[in-house]
């Protein structure tokens, strides 16, 4: 049982890594692995993509406009700016294209701030 839902989410896995590969805006591409060249792994290519966001970025939660069809494209190509679902998505969709299994995860719980 244990190995069959680990070939479940193997599978799972590389169907989610081929179809962002395929889908993905194709301008991207290029700088997605230039920004990443000097990486020689995953994790380093994970930190040297997190630091690119980071410092080229903007965190906000009033976000301008409306998003469209594609808001993530939206976020990384036009505005640059967005709050931490648009930062999280980025980074796991552009890990994905390179090859990289990532997932986004996101939950609230309640308290204050």
């Amino acid at each position: 049982m244990r190995e069959q839902q680990a070939r479940n989410i193997r599978r799972t896995s590389e169907n989610c890594i081929c179809n962002c590969r395929r889908n993905w805006i194709p301008a991207s591409r290029s700088w997605r692995r230039k920004i990443t060249a000097a990486a020689e792994n995953p994790y380093d290519k994970s930190v040297v993509l997190e630091s690119y966001l980071r410092r080229n970025f903007g965190y906000t939660l009033n976000l301008a406009g409306k998003p469209g069809a594609d808001p993530l494209a939206q976020f990384l190509f036009v505005t640059k700016a967005g709050h931490c679902e648009y930062f999280a998505s980025a980074m796991a969709v552009m890990l994905r294209t390179l090859g990289i299994p990532s997932r986004e995860v996101n939950g609230f719980l309640p308290g204050g701030v």
